[in-house]
């Protein structure tokens, strides 16, 4: 069964994975949740190409517009955000869903979450290279 990309550009896939650094997951996540989202809402548009932050921008049945950010998985496991991800997440707020496509490509199950920025965890600091070179602290 041939399916509609959902790269708006009139490309068609088949239903498995391609040839792609990642195996063609993200593809396929994206492609299975803009598939599922176009049964549900009035507009589903792919903005993941200009590093928004996010792939997806959706107006709902309700009204609401709102950013998704995509992620696809084989297996089950936690879910990493770049940190422009996180930036649009933290200033979306409940606009901002994390849409989870696990299972790929033969079970695939989508699983969303608003406003990821309320549950996630942040174990990571990062100090850019030209703050901790212009510091020059002394030791204590």
């Amino acid at each position: 069964m041939t399916k509609r990309s959902a790269h708006g550009d009139g490309s068609s896939f088949e239903g498995g994975v391609k040839p792609t650094p990642d195996g063609g997951v993200e593809e396929f996540a994206v492609n299975f949740a803009t598939e599922r989202m176009q049964e549900q809402h009035l507009t589903v548009l792919s903005v993941e190409k200009r590093n928004y932050g996010y792939d997806l921008r959706v107006a709902t049945e309700a009204g609401e517009n709102i950013q998704v950010e995509v992620k696809g998985l084989t297996t089950a496991k936690d879910i990493d955000l770049t940190r422009n991800e996180t930036d649009a997440a933290r200033v979306l707020g409940e606009n901002f869903f994390l849409c989870i496509v696990a299972g790929i490509p033969n079970e695939p199950s989508m699983h969303a979450v608003r406003d990821p920025i309320k549950i996630g965890k942040t174990e990571k600091l990062t100090v850019h290279l030209q703050d901790w070179k212009s510091r020059g602290d002394e030791l204590v």
